[in-house]
């Protein structure tokens, strides 16, 4: 006998969000230390942000949970803006402390630039997460934001996204945000040094 699993299982399912409350959020406490001070979830099945969410919570109350979506118009795979009647049933609007719109010119130019600056290879809804992550880093000193990295940027090679020739600055630059992150680095707290 064979079973077949659809995909749109994972939007209902609560073993999604528990395997975030079980293993992503406290491997994140650990990883920085207990220092969090914002997680940036993309918005896609919601498992990860609604798990981690909980888990955060519970332990650390503070942590400022922000949910990410595409800008009006913006095609970004692996996330959603969601109308609210086709929510997954698994989302609790009240696990989030606030929404983020993201463009797909920064989604797709962040992408390209953690190809290039920091040699990680991810798709766009990764670098719509690291371009989110940044800007909340950028609002004040010492904050310490974690994104999920979810993809890998060879799925996307036929897409053209990693065709142009690369820009000699990410396009938000301009907007006071300069992808480089060791700028950042240095504004973390030293006991976290060796977790960066």
């Amino acid at each position: 006998m064979q079973f077949a699993i659809s995909s749109q299982a994972r939007f209902a399912n609560q073993d999604n969000p528990q395997a975030h409350y079980e293993g992503t959020g406290p491997e994140i406490m650990r990883q920085t230390a207990g220092q969090i001070t914002h997680f940036v979830s993309s918005m896609g099945t919601t498992g990860t942000s609604m798990g981690c969410s909980r888990y955060f919570k519970e332990v650390k109350p503070e942590v400022e949970i922000v949910g990410l979506q595409p800008a009006e118009g913006a095609q970004i795979p692996g996330i959603r803006r969601w109308p609210k009647e086709y929510l997954p049933s698994i989302f609790d609007e009240a696990r989030l402390d606030r929404v983020v719109d993201i463009s797909q010119e920064e989604a797709d130019e962040t992408a390209r630039q953690l190809a290039i600056q920091e040699g990680i290879f991810a798709g766009m809804s990764s670098g719509g997460a690291v371009s989110a992550s940044l800007k909340i880093a950028a609002e004040a000193p010492g904050r310490v934001v974690v994104c999920i990295v979810c993809d890998r940027g060879d799925r996307y090679l036929s897409t053209g996204v990693f065709d142009p020739p690369p820009p000699a600055h990410h396009s938000c630059y301009y907007k006071n945000l300069d992808l480089t992150l060791s700028q950042h680095r240095k504004a973390l707290p030293e006991d976290m040094s060796s977790h960066s």
